[in-house]
């Protein structure tokens, strides 16, 4: 498995290339999104993922090939800058195709006042 799959597939998903997109799923795939509790096929995906208004910009923080299982952080955010999200996935691939793409997005927020208060941690 090569990086590059994951470069280009985080690079089409940012862009929302719908048909793109479609070529690197089984047609059984699943697509898990835990903090919405929400199962999708993969034509649930496309439109879930590329009908998602805005314009985007990101890129790949981290990669992990465990077998044929791929760890993968991305960092997302609008052209603008506005706000800023990451995901992390857990992609099966079969055949050089995702079966299983087990997503947790989540959006950077400030630092609790309760941790500011305590002094403890700082900027990464």
């Amino acid at each position: 498995m090569e990086n590059d799959f994951i470069f280009n597939f985080f690079k089409d998903v940012i862009e929302q290339k719908k048909e793109r997109l479609r070529e690197y799923f089984d047609s059984e795939a699943k697509i898990l999104w835990y903090e919405t509790n929400e199962k999708f096929t993969v034509d649930e995906y496309l439109i879930a993922n590329c009908e998602y208004p805005g314009d985007w910009i990101g890129e790949v923080k981290r990669v992990e090939l465990i077998g044929d299982l791929v760890i993968f952080v991305g960092e997302v955010m609008p052209k603008d800058k506005s706000s800023r999200h990451y995901c992390t996935s857990f992609m099966k691939l079969k055949n050089n195709k995702i079966v299983l793409l087990e997503e947790y997005w989540t959006e950077e927020v400030k630092v609790p006042i309760w941790r500011k208060e305590k002094n403890i941690g700082c900027k990464i």
